[in-house]
């Protein structure tokens, strides 16, 4: 093969890596001086502009439910942020599938932004067909995370079938989960139905959790049992590391975790519908169907993922106060872009009573919706911080209007006694950065 570029990163723009390997072509490309994208056969299947994706495939199933997880199935290596991200909970083995060793070798390229995962005793990386391993497992996983490429590719299709979704089942313990990544874009209605199909037929229990309101990448957790309120984060509990994970990718409270999940089992219910369609080994459905559809629009697929529920609240035994709905709204509206979810939620908290949240949602509200009456608006700030006075969270809040409003001294005490009850919450750092400069 060519023989391997220059290591240290020197070179600022283009092609910093390319290696023709036993499997797969694997290079590596710097983008705009600063973003990196990994790309298998010419594709790219992992970037510093996915981290989203990359971070919350590896967080969410401890995050939601599976707190005592100990033993990890990552499937595909690719840049390592998935696997670096699950080190952070320190379970004591993570193996890693990877059948090509050009990506191993690739993956170091990231390691400023992936937690140096190879270097942790933890991890063993596997040379294998995930397919052919599976059937060889003897000690049960806790959680297996599946992030192969699209299933229009002849290698990785085999990955989205019922067979395959029956094989991590049998590697699972008997309350393991699987976390399933999906593509929604260049893909049909039919393709993805029969995914979830095959997918519920062995895991009963699915929860859909998006990044923003129409990303094209979902992200399955596959259960089998139901997820409740007892399975719900709670921010304050987790570690430090942990937080400044999510801080990289604009998570910042409890609130913020909930508003990621936005599908139920009655919303794949929905999404599926009376299909009758498995994708199998034996029919390769989307193997065979999906190339039709490259380059199709999304639309279609993304209109089929906008839920009629109201997400977390939808679960059994969730009991939250109406300062913690408001909570939600706002996450809704300032971390999702989804103002139809956000007002969901801020209908239900408001019915339920005042609280500081639900003031901070009207005001914001009144002032990037409406954008008049700046006095109505920052009595609505004032009167949550009467509401919640030891707050960080309405100081914040207003702290960031006083700022656009040029009321530099007033923001900044604000961004102070913030700081003072949390002293690690990074947008109210960032904020006293700005009114400083």
């Amino acid at each position: 093969g060519i023989e391997t570029l220059q290591m240290q990163g020197l070179k600022k723009q283009g092609l910093i890596y390319y290696r023709e390997g036993v499997n797969s072509t694997v290079s590596v490309h710097r983008l705009d001086g600063s973003n990196l994208d990994l790309r298998i056969n010419g594709k790219t299947d992992a970037s510093l502009g996915d981290m989203a994706t990359q971070v919350l495939v590896g967080q969410i199933p401890q995050l939601f439910g599976a707190e005592a997880a100990d033993r990890y199935l990552v499937i595909g290596l690719a840049s390592g942020i998935t696997a670096g991200s699950i080190t952070l909970h320190q379970p004591s083995h993570i193996d890693v599938m990877e059948l090509e060793p050009a990506v191993v070798e690739a993956s170091h390229y990231f390691d400023e932004y992936n937690n140096r995962p190879l270097d942790n005793p933890r991890v063993q990386v596997i040379a294998d067909d995930a397919r052919a391993f599976m059937g060889t497992v003897r000690e049960p996983y806790d959680v297996i995370i599946s992030e192969p490429s699209n299933p229009w590719l002849s290698g990785a299709s085999s990955l989205f079938t019922r067979e395959f979704f029956q094989a991590a089942k049998m590697a699972l313990r008997e309350d393991g989960v699987l976390m399933q990544w999906l593509q929604l874009y260049w893909i049909d209605t039919a393709s993805v139905q029969a995914v979830l199909k095959s997918l519920r037929s062995q895991f009963p229990y699915l929860y859909g959790f998006l990044s923003q309101k129409d990303d094209p990448d979902l992200l399955i957790l596959a259960r089998q049992t139901p997820l409740n309120g007892e399975n719900l984060p709670d921010w304050r509990t987790l570690p430090s590391g942990i937080k400044r994970e999510l801080n990289r990718i604009n998570l910042y409270s409890s609130a913020d975790l909930w508003s990621l999940l936005r599908l139920t089992p009655q919303d794949f219910d929905q999404i599926i519908g009376d299909s009758r369609v498995e994708n199998t080994d034996d029919n390769m459905f989307v193997a065979l169907r999906s190339p039709w559809h490259l380059f199709d629009s999304s639309d279609d697929v993304l209109a089929m993922f906008q839920p009629g529920n109201e997400g977390v609240l939808a679960l059994e035994n969730v009991s939250l106060s109406a300062n913690d709905i408001a909570a939600l709204a706002l996450s809704h509206m300032w971390r999702r872009n989804d103002m139809v979810m956000a007002a969901r939620m801020a209908a239900i908290a408001l019915n339920s009573g005042e609280s500081a949240n639900g003031r901070i949602f009207t005001a914001e509200l009144r002032n990037s919706v409406y954008n008049k009456d700046k006095n109505k608006i920052s009595s609505r700030f004032d009167r949550a911080v009467q509401l919640e006075p030891d707050g960080y969270f309405p100081r914040v809040a207003r702290a960031y209007y006083l700022y656009e409003t040029d009321n530099m001294d007033k923001a900044l005490e604000d961004v102070e006694l913030a700081l003072s009850v949390e002293p690690e919450y990074w947008p109210a750092r960032r904020l006293k950065l700005d009114i400083l400069i």
